[in-house]
């Protein structure tokens, strides 16, 4: 097992089936893993806990992953959202990287892809906040 203790991930997506397989592998991966299977109690954790990131399902049975998106945006901007999709179409994958998510992944998901998505994301994560701290350090001086 990798160790990524302090990485919180939240899966959000309807599909149990879909859902806790992807959970159980990112787990084995050292990954902090909370799931929900839609954007109510998606939105109750990220109010009570910081993801580094939110992997969510574009079609959700209250609401769509955009709007989800939306949500995480004003909530804390540090956090990365990754969007997955039975549905791909190139209108749709345009329109979540135009709200901001990091990447959009079809489904069945390529476990590895999910992976790859994964690191890059946190790699920029880190990287952002590395920026913040060093401009909070010269505004300080």
């Amino acid at each position: 097992m990798r160790r990524n203790n302090n990485i919180n991930i939240l899966i959000v997506d309807d599909e149990e089936d879909m859902r806790e397989p992807l959970g159980d592998i990112l787990r084995e991966e050292g990954y902090q893993i909370v799931t929900v299977e839609n954007k109510t109690l998606a939105q109750k954790k990220i109010k009570e806990n910081f993801f580094n990131i939110v992997l969510a399902d574009l079609m959700l049975p209250d609401d769509t992953g955009l709007d989800l998106l939306e949500h995480i945006k004003k909530t804390n901007d540090e956090t990365i959202a990754i969007l997955m999709t039975g549905f791909a179409s190139l209108e749709t994958s345009i329109k979540a990287m135009n709200a901001g998510a990091f990447s959009y992944i079809q489904k069945p998901v390529n476990v590895e892809e999910v992976k790859m998505a994964i690191r890059k994301a946190l790699k920029v994560q880190k990287l952002s906040l590395d920026n913040k701290m060093l401009l909070d350090r010269k505004s300080v001086v």
